[in-house]
């Protein structure tokens, strides 16, 4: 299972690194942000579901996230 933390707020976008990924959103009036992870690209659920915590996953109307392990091409949304 992948391991997430607090990842920075740039570059936005999903951004692949050595060792995982760091996910960036904007959003100015959500009060709370998903990350949905998925298998298959054909899954209707997904396999890991992490929530943002706005204390330690948000800057100003960014909401990121670092999930380590996570591979390029994974399949998510938010």
């Amino acid at each position: 299972m992948e391991a997430a933390g607090p990842g920075k707020p740039f570059p936005l976008g999903a951004t692949p690194c050595a060792d995982g990924v760091n996910f960036s959103v904007f959003s100015r009036h959500a009060t709370g942000v998903f990350l949905c992870l998925f298998s298959h690209e054909h899954d209707d659920e997904p396999s890991r579901t992490i929530e943002f915590d706005p204390r330690t996953n948000r800057t100003g109307d960014l909401w990121h996230m670092f999930v380590r392990g996570l591979k390029p091409g994974a399949f998510y949304l938010y």
